[in-house]
C-alpha cells in the first residue's frame, strides 16, 4: 500500500506535490480547529457560564443568610394575648370575616375567613409576618366566585 502510494506521489509533478502538500496541511488543520481548538473553547464558555451562575447563587445565599442574621437579631414583639385571641383582634381590625380561629398547640394558631379581598389579605399576612414577628406555617387559599378568597392560614410564633 505505501508503496503504491509513493509511486502515486512521485508521479506528480513539482507543482502538483505543493498544491496537494498545502491541500493536506490545510486539511490537517481543519481537522485540529475540529478535534482540539472548538471543544476547548465551548469549555471555556461552559466554565464561565457555570462561574456566573455560581456567583449569582452565592450572592443569593449570603443576602438570604444576611435576612436571616437580621430577622434572629430583632426581638419578637410581645403579643400581649394568647396568639389565637390575638389573631381574631387583628383580622376584626383588619376587616375580615372570621369563621374560626383555633389555637393549634404552643404557639401556633389557624384563622379561617370564608370571604377576603385577596390583597387587602396578603398584605394583612404581611403585617403579621413583619410587624409582629409570626411565621406562616400553613397557607391555603380558594377562589370564590366572587372575586374574593376561602382562607385558612396557620401562623407559628418566630422563635430565635
Amino acid at each position: 500500500m505505501i508503496g503504491k502510494v509513493q509511486t502515486w506521489w512521485r508521479a506528480r509533478s513539482g507543482r502538483e506535490r505543493w498544491l496537494l502538500g498545502g491541500m493536506f496541511a490545510l486539511i490537517v488543520i481543519v481537522l485540529m480547529w475540529i478535534v482540539l481548538v472548538r471543544p476547548l473553547v465551548d469549555m471555556r464558555f461552559a466554565a464561565r457560564e457555570r462561574y456566573e451562575l455560581a456567583v449569582q447563587k452565592l450572592a443569593r445565599a449570603r443576602a438570604d443568610a444576611d435576612t436571616i442574621a437580621r430577622l434572629r437579631r430583632e426581638p419578637v414583639p410581645s403579643l400581649g394575648a394568647p396568639l389565637d385571641g390575638f389573631i381574631a383582634q387583628a383580622a376584626i381590625e383588619a376587616g375580615f370575616p372570621i369563621a374560626d380561629v383555633q389555637p393549634g398547640g404552643t404557639n401556633t394558631a389557624t384563622f379561617v375567613s370564608d370571604s377576603v379581598r385577596p390583597q387587602a389579605f396578603f398584605n394583612w399576612v404581611y403585617t403579621m409576618e413583619h410587624q409582629y414577628g409570626l411565621a406562616v406555617a400553613n397557607l391555603h387559599a380558594t377562589p370564590n366566585g366572587d372575586r374574593t378568597l376561602r382562607v385558612q392560614v396557620s401562623f407559628r410564633v418566630r422563635r430565635h
